[in-house]
């Protein structure tokens, strides 16, 4: 009997450790909020050169996301399928496809609540619900990818 209460003591202490390990700070993206300081898409684009801009999609037609990284942090965002906009004829094809009731992307914040930038979703009609999944891969980069989620099945917001 005592050998048994060592054994669930044993396993409920590794239990609450690694519930504790796992609930740490993670990063988020967070809906700009409010009337004052948020940011908007076209003052993004006007200042397009404080920050490298980021699309992901099939093509640059056909997209699903826009980040801008700033340039004056040390702090950066990647991922596997996000390409930088180099020129600006390129740029201006991407940002002229954003719908024009989207004007206020989110904020990227990281894991002690460090601005990383933001993040444009662009959501198509007929196209699959996507997920936005943020990493952290060390103290200044975060990688941001996306997942297809079903629909079927959700039971809470997907970026």
């Amino acid at each position: 009997m005592e050998r048994q209460k060592g054994i669930i003591l044993s396993i409920l202490i590794c239990s609450i450790a690694l519930i504790i390990n796992g609930c740490g700070p993670v990063p988020i993206i967070k809906p700009q909020r409010g009337a004052n300081g948020r940011i908007s898409l076209q003052q993004l684009a006007q200042n397009w050169q404080d920050y490298d801009i980021l699309y992901a999609g099939w093509s640059v037609t056909d997209l699903y996301g826009i980040m801008f990284d700033p340039k004056d942090n040390s702090m950066k965002l990647g991922g596997n399928r996000w390409k930088k906009i180099e020129d600006q004829d390129t740029r201006e094809k991407i940002l002229g496809q954003v719908p024009e009731k989207t004007r206020y992307p989110s904020r990227i914040v990281g894991p002690d609540d460090e601005f990383y930038g933001y993040i444009l979703y662009i959501k198509r009609e007929g196209s699959k619900t996507q997920r936005a999944v943020v990493r952290v891969v060390d103290d200044h980069n975060l990688t941001i990818d996306f997942e297809t989620v079903n629909t079927q099945r959700v039971t809470h917001a997907a970026y």
